[in-house]
């Protein structure tokens, strides 16, 4: 018979698209159309593409020596080139990202942002990225089952702001979630033993485990993350979301997507069910 936590698993995308709206970390969706100026007119005008992310996001977003990298860079750098723009970026923490994009402080956020039904009234959102998997990390030999982690003894952490922070309070509903600003910081809460474990996206706990052999990814998915960027969702920034989904089409089309996908993350890509058939 099936246990109660896997009853929750079955209805976790109806718990994504229920949301409360403070997992977008705005109140009442965006708030500034760059002073009436269409976004792609002040973006060309200007010359200049502003963008933030989250740092220690490895393999989305992360800072290499003196320059930010990650995935999800190389995809608005190319952008960036092909419209002969320069790229400028601005890294905050998770929960102010939506907000700032909706003030006009950046054009786009530019990370491994969960596409959701709530987080779609406040920004609108660029075709899909790619499809990731929210999973836990532990210490090594702490848990078995993903079940172990439903209990009143267990402390869960991750990213304030993100997906996992709700789907793992409907997900584990008996255990204690406890938020912290950034990726790094929630690894660190489970190796000192402040949280038992952290929820996060597939592909960065894999660059975790492989720069440390004392802790492990769960075997079992928690629930399945489609990702996109997000613009403002003034109907100023319709011709821009136009214009970057075709530069996504394009390199869909010819295969520099998927060799970026396979030097980032390591495998290889193909069009998921979030996308039109090439």
């Amino acid at each position: 018979m099936k246990s109660k936590l896997f009853k929750k698993l079955a209805v976790v995308s109806a718990v994504v698209v229920a949301m409360t709206m403070c997992l977008t970390g705005c109140g009442s969706g965006a708030s500034s159309d760059a002073g009436g100026q269409e976004l792609l007119a002040k973006v060309k005008e200007s010359g200049k593409l502003t963008v933030t992310m989250n740092t220690g996001n490895e393999p989305w977003t992360f800072v290499d020596g003196d320059d930010y990298d990650g995935f999800a860079i190389a995809l608005v750098k190319g952008y960036c080139e092909s419209m002969e723009i320069e790229l400028e970026v601005q890294p905050m923490e998770f929960e102010s990202m939506i907000p700032a994009v909706n003030e006009g402080t950046v054009d786009m956020v530019c990370t491994n942002l969960s596409r959701t039904v709530p987080r779609s009234q406040n920004v609108m959102f660029t075709d899909s990225i790619g499809v990731d998997y929210g999973v836990a990390v532990i210490n090594k030999g702490t848990f078995t089952k993903l079940e172990e982690l439903n209990s009143s003894d267990v402390t869960l952490t991750t990213e304030s702001g993100t997906v996992h922070e709700e789907v793992g309070k409907s997900t584990f509903p008996d255990a204690t979630m406890s938020t912290v600003d950034s990726t790094p910081n929630a690894l660190q809460a489970v190796k000192s033993g402040k949280a038992d474990a952290f929820l996060t996206n597939l592909q960065i706990a894999k660059e975790m485990v492989a720069k440390d052999d004392t802790i492990e990814i769960m075997e079992e998915n928690v629930f399945t993350d489609p990702m996109a960027f997000a613009v403002n969702s003034s109907y100023l920034s319709s011709s821009f979301l136009n214009s970057f989904n075709v530069y996504l089409e394009n390199i869909k089309a010819d295969g520099t997507f998927a060799k970026m996908w396979n030097e980032y993350l390591g495998n290889d890509w193909y069009p998921d069910a979030t996308q039109v058939s090439l």
